[in-house]
């Protein structure tokens, strides 16, 4: 008698899956790179590299379309597969459960992981913008005050003086 030949079930769509694990690479590569150029971004404000922060703003614009139109293919692979329009890809792999795909659950746990980087990443980004342009507002407010500035010796006011003209009256 033949020994009988197992075969490991294989999920409906398999390419599908795989066709969406690769658009979940490509997303994670997206922002990696997203993260890097706010790396890089934060280095030029530091160094106040006028010219490298222009490109890295430019280079955040082409990125940031990338990855949203990736993230709007993704979204309709996903609707696809679960039949439900909306569905999160999360909700996607845990309704397949143990039959998901390995390649599929790693690049979801690699976007996630890129996600969280990324998203710390701009969270610094901010705080450092936001405090460079504090401080120039501070400096532009003190080139522009008028009079000393109050604390300062000679800043007391003076007694007013003169007589004020009114020329409509």
């Amino acid at each position: 008698m033949a020994a009988p030949i197992i075969t490991e079930p294989r999920v409906a769509g398999s390419s599908a899956f795989t066709g969406l694990a690769e658009i979940l690479a490509q997303e994670t590569r997206g922002l990696e790179e997203f993260a890097d150029l706010l790396e890089r971004q934060r280095g030029a404000v530091r160094t106040s590299d006028r010219e490298l922060l222009e490109a890295t703003t430019e280079d955040l614009d082409r990125l940031l379309l990338r990855i949203g139109r990736l993230a709007d293919q993704r979204q309709s692979m996903v609707d696809q597969l679960s039949g439900h329009t909306g569905e999160r890809l999360s909700a996607l792999i845990h309704t397949l459960g143990a039959s998901a795909p390995l390649a599929l659950t790693l690049a979801h746990d690699a976007l996630r992981q890129a996600a969280e980087r990324a998203a710390r990443t701009s969270r610094i980004n901010s705080v450092v913008i936001r405090r460079v342009l504090d401080s120039e507002r501070t400096f532009l407010q003190s080139l522009f005050r008028e009079g000393p500035a109050i604390g300062y010796p000679g800043s007391q006011t003076a007694t007013p003086s003169g007589v004020l003209l009114d020329r409509q009256g």
